[in-house]
């Protein structure tokens, strides 16, 4: 009799302890679609469906490949500052070497625009014909 109500005892001790061998839901499974896998977190983001989960992952990825861009764009930024400021230091310390700069610079588009003779149009070529002397309809 003692060995049962041992037993008994035993028993209704096991009853009252939780399982481990209960399920949980931890938001760590995946879940399969026509598009490929997702996380039961994302899956359970889009309500369940597939499809508002795909959109969601492309919203995503455009996302970061525009964070990308910009980070790329800043990056650029702060090097042409940096260059801009070097230039810039330079210079200072070597002004002999900007007043060459700036004279070669006015000196090269002012020799670049008088070496080029000036494009004459069609009508022009023939005013100039008619001023000189010859009959308009001549070549």
């Amino acid at each position: 009799m003692s060995r049962t109500i041992g037993l008994i005892g035993t028993l209704a001790l096991l009853a009252l302890l939780p399982s481990n061998a209960q399920a949980q839901r931890h938001g760590r499974g995946t879940v399969n679609t026509p598009y490929g896998q997702y996380s039961m977190k994302d899956m359970m983001a889009a309500g369940g469906n597939p499809f508002a989960a795909e959109q969601m992952r492309e919203q995503k990825m455009m996302m970061l490949y525009q964070q990308q861009m910009m980070k790329q764009e800043q990056l650029y930024m702060q090097q042409m500052a940096k260059q801009k400021k070097a230039q810039q230091d330079y210079l200072k310390k070597h002004p002999e070497q900007a007043s060459r700069a700036s004279s070669t610079a006015s000196a090269s588009t002012s020799t670049s625009n008088a070496a080029r003779p000036a494009a004459k149009s069609k009508a022009a070529g023939k005013a100039a014909k008619t001023a000189a002397g010859a009959p308009a309809g001549s070549k």
